[in-house]
């Protein structure tokens, strides 16, 4: 899913489920960066105001807690 809507973050998106047991988790965190040059901003801006969403993710495997 895409956070961004009409070029702000849309918290609607931001959900999390902790899963079961040996669920499989992918988890995203996102941070809104500043585009400083004015040349970088119009080419790698995704957000108003010259900002891009950076996105990282990390996906693993819960325990077989309960088992």
């Amino acid at each position: 899913n895409n956070p961004i809507s009409s070029g702000n973050v849309d918290p609607s998106q931001f959900i999390f489920d902790p899963g079961d047991s040996g669920d499989i988790v992918l988890v995203r965190a996102f941070y809104r960066w500043q585009v400083i040059t004015p040349l970088m901003g119009a080419v790698m801006s995704n957000m108003n105001g010259n900002q891009r969403l950076v996105q990282s993710s990390a996906a693993f495997r819960n325990e077989p807690y309960g088992d």
